[in-house]
């Protein structure tokens, strides 16, 4: 199953990976020491907040702690020759909370997350197949029939969109409140 616990006792092992002329991406699921400071300076990026780092990195151990014991998400993390480009998280559409108004998930749905920051630690092309090798693994689990993404408002939105529809998702719903995100979606085929 693809959001079935794991443990963070080990490093990680290599779930999938691929060769770009950039050097190899690797996709594994997150080592909350080693990867934490680059989700969180991701997040911090992603915000116009200025944060005090000490006591959300503690927070952040503990909520990626519980997604690791969770049957219902899972956190993920996508390398380039070992350096981190962005963190992703898959939930089961139906066991999480509703994105949109106008969209219900049923079984077979998986929301992801991703959080790259401001896309700066690679060529676009990268975050591209990036998410193109996450996607496949994804699809490998016969659980996942559909996967959604949301795009919320911020700095990053249209090259947050570009990102997903590059990778071959399609715009699904449009937010209908300030506070909702736009859909994008791509299915099992």
């Amino acid at each position: 199953m693809l959001c079935d616990p794991v443990s963070y006792t080990d490093r990680p092992s290599i779930l999938s990976s691929t060769s770009l002329q950039e050097g190899t991406l690797t996709l594994l699921h997150v080592e909350t020491d080693m990867d934490m400071p680059f989700i969180f300076e991701s997040l911090k990026k992603e915000s116009a907040k200025n944060w005090d780092i000490q006591p959300l990195l503690d927070n952040f151990k503990k909520s990626f702690s519980y997604i690791a014991g969770s049957h219902t998400s899972q956190a993920f993390i996508v390398k380039l020759n070992g350096l981190p480009i962005f963190e992703i998280e898959a939930h089961e559409g139906p066991k999480h909370a509703p994105l949109h108004s106008g969209f219900q998930a049923v079984d077979g749905d998986y929301f992801i997350i991703l959080i790259a920051g401001h896309f700066d630690q690679a060529a676009f092309s990268v975050y591209i197949s990036s998410l193109q090798l996450c996607l496949e693994y994804f699809f490998r689990f016969p659980e996942v029939k559909r996967i959604i993404a949301p795009v919320y408002d911020g700095l990053d939105r249209e090259q947050r969109a570009q990102l997903l529809i590059q990778a071959g998702l399609k715009g699904f719903l449009e937010k209908t409140t300030p506070t909702e995100p736009d859909l994008f979606t791509i299915y099992r085929l």
